[in-house]
């Protein structure tokens, strides 16, 4: 298939409204996800200084398993959910009683084994409890994704949206105070269990209210080999993005596992943007592929141009000032995670090309070449680490990640290029290289000011760069002002 402009159809949204959609959505999403993020943030810290590298190791460590297998336990269903509600919702709600009975028993038969596998290989009865807890609350959080996919699916995520931030912040804030006054991890496990029971009670009332009860038609048809397709994808995503905690604790201990996870969470609050973007144009890419308009080109374009511009300076910034911002916000005994920082942030930009890639090639019903470089990507992923974690420590994990999603960015790049599937993108490298550049030296020439001054002046910076050279024109300037409203 060769990329051709396409003029747009009498039954099908114009573009404006496309873009509004996708603009609605992200913003809704930007801000429960910030809020949810931010409250985890401050709890991390709160850990962190109160409890020690080792305790919040621990912690730490448990979320990544809890990460690792979330995507094990729905291998896939999640995401073709979201895919075929965008493209038939009848057909999705004929097969979303058959859907969910497998999401259930696979959250079972994941905890079971996980809980099981861990008990007999003799881990500490502290590490274990707190594997266990947090592994059972992971499991009940993918329930409520499921819930959420199917609802984003249908382009409506204003649910998914509140109790996305009222739980995070309801999450977060009782665990702080329960961290401050006894200092105990495991009641601030149990807390965290708590808030995800209560949450995937409320998305399954959701659920029941939206479509009723939840039936399966025998006529009703999965596509399972797409599922298992999204599965795969799914599990190698997120074995070479959080195996490396799993690795260092191995090779390491769980206090380097949390000098690793510092670093790592603050570049996780980069990618928001990036995941909840590219979760509000999946559903348009599905709608749009193959309908005869310019949607689907247009989505690539506008989407693309906003993941670069936002990850980019902010990249930069995490690596200029990542001494400064690793002291204030985790404190002295975390010093040696401003060099993971330093090179771990890279990461951002190339999971935004990569994330905007990937939801071109799922609403193309192009998932097996996907598969492929992600298959591709773990085995690198894991045989550098096998090497690089004991060679270097955290630094070579931190290397070897960026490494893996450089390659995964541009594997998937060029193939949705080469293929046709989109033109190649409408970037002004020469402009926003000059902007970036001038963040840099600004950054670095107020390194020994107080951080959050550095960092505001070097983004004045950049961004008056980029309206002088015309680089944000008003598209850009009113999506970018609606999802800072919406933060």
């Amino acid at each position: 298939m060769s990329f051709r402009t396409r003029t747009a159809t009498a039954d099908r949204p114009p573009q404006h409204l496309i873009r509004a959609s996708a603009v609605r959505n992200a913003s809704m999403l930007t801000l429960a996800t910030l809020t949810a993020r931010a409250s985890m943030f401050a709890l991390g810290i709160v850990l962190a200084r109160s409890l020690g590298a080792a305790d919040y190791g621990r912690y730490s460590l448990a979320l990544a398993l809890g990460a690792v297998l979330q995507p094990i336990a729905d291998f896939g269903i999640s995401v073709y959910l979201v895919r075929e509600t965008a493209r038939d919702r009848t057909a999705a709600e004929g097969a979303l009683g058959r859907l969910a009975r497998v999401k259930v028993g696979l959250l079972v038969a994941a905890t079971a084994l996980t809980v099981g596998g861990a008990a007999a290989f003799g881990t500490s009865p502290d590490l274990l409890l707190v594997v266990t807890v947090m592994v059972v609350a992971a499991m009940l959080d993918g329930w409520s994704i499921f819930v959420y996919c199917y609802l984003q699916g249908r382009e409506s995520m204003g649910v998914e949206a509140r109790t996305t931030a009222v739980a995070g912040i309801v999450r977060a804030c009782g665990a702080i105070a329960i961290a401050l006054a006894t200092g105990d991890l495991r009641l601030v496990v149990a807390w965290v269990l708590a808030v995800a029971v209560v949450q995937a009670a409320v998305a399954s009332r959701t659920l029941r209210r939206v479509v009723g009860r939840l039936a399966s038609p025998r006529g009703a048809r999965v596509d399972w080999r797409s599922v298992a397709s999204f599965g795969l994808i799914g599990i190698s995503v997120v074995v070479y993005l959080r195996s490396d905690a799993l690795l260092i604790a191995w090779f390491q201990d769980e206090t380097a596992v949390g000098l690793y996870a510092a670093a790592y969470t603050l570049v996780l609050g980069v990618q928001v943007v990036p995941v909840v973007l590219t979760a509000a144009l999946l559903p348009i890419f599905a709608r749009t592929h193959g309908d005869g308009t310019d949607g689907f080109t247009q989505t690539w374009h506008d989407g693309l141009r906003l993941l670069l511009l936002i990850t980019l300076p902010v990249s930069v910034l995490l690596c200029v000032l990542a001494g400064p911002i690793i002291q204030r916000a985790f404190g002295s005994e975390f010093a040696e995670s401003a060099d993971v920082l330093r090179i771990i942030t890279w990461m951002s930009p190339l999971v935004a090309v990569s994330l905007a890639a990937q939801a071109v090639l799922k609403g193309s019903r192009r998932e097996g070449t996907l598969l492929r470089v992600s298959l591709a990507c773990v085995v690198f992923n894991v045989g550098i680490n096998l090497w690089a974690i004991p060679a270097a420590g955290i630094k070579g994990a931190a290397a070897t990640s960026v490494a893996t999603e450089a390659i995964n960015a541009v594997a998937l790049l060029w193939y949705v290029v080469s293929r046709g599937l989109v033109p190649r993108p409408d970037l002004p490298l020469l402009r926003v290289g000059t902007a970036v550049a001038l963040l840099t030296v600004v950054a670095a020439l107020l390194a020994d000011a107080p951080v959050e001054l550095a960092a505001a002046a070097a983004l004045a910076v950049y961004v008056g760069t980029l309206v002088a050279t015309g680089v944000l024109r008003g598209e850009e300037l009113a999506g970018l002002r609606r999802l800072t409203q919406a933060g």
